[in-house]
């Protein structure tokens, strides 16, 4: 499962946030946030959540590409079940700051300034939880789970803008469960 988090409300505005991803999306329909936050996806599924402050992008592991815009902060995590592995990602106008990857519990990869939030956190999944409260202007956790969000097909990339970062390749499978239930 991939996400991503965007520190602006990019609702009403779908062009600008196409032109920001390098991503052609295609409205299929409203959904509630239970569905858009489920961790299995088709490959071509993209639901995105807004908020007042900021924009939540749920993707498939296939379609996760980090979010690296010029103008703004991204915060991008991507998850495997399988392998118990994720790695975060942390962009300021479009540079990356801030990655961990870890695997098993076992911190693989730890690379620039640590995060202001780091010192407060117990642990990375503490990190991610942080940010995208921050982000948002809303605890992830106290999203209703029928708070409306939009399902897009992502029809095509547009990837004369799309500026790719190596991820670890992380092994996939498909889960019914949650993507954040490994934190509880």
């Amino acid at each position: 499962m991939g996400l991503n988090v965007i520190d602006r409300n990019h609702d009403g505005k779908l062009e600008e946030l196409q032109d920001a991803l390098g991503w052609h999306l295609e409205k299929v329909e409203e959904i509630n946030f239970e569905i858009a936050s489920e961790s299995w996806k088709d490959g071509d599924i993209c639901d995105i959540f807004f908020t007042e402050r900021g924009t939540l992008i749920f993707t498939s592991m296939e379609m996760y590409d980090a979010c690296k815009i010029a103008d703004r902060r991204t915060l991008s995590f991507v998850y495997s079940e399988i392998s118990m592995a994720f790695q975060v990602q942390y962009y300021e106008n479009g540079i990356l700051k801030r990655s961990i990857m870890e695997v098993e519990g076992n911190r693989m990869m730890d690379e620039g300034k640590k995060l202001d939030i780091e010192e407060k956190s117990k642990n990375t999944a503490d990190i991610i939880c942080n940010k995208v409260e921050f982000f948002l202007g809303k605890d992830f956790w106290e999203i209703e789970e029928e708070e409306v969000a939009t399902r897009f097909k992502l029809s095509q990339k547009r990837t004369e803008k799309v500026n790719k970062t190596k991820i670890a390749k992380l092994p996939t499978q498909r889960n019914t469960k949650k993507w954040w239930e490994f934190w509880k």
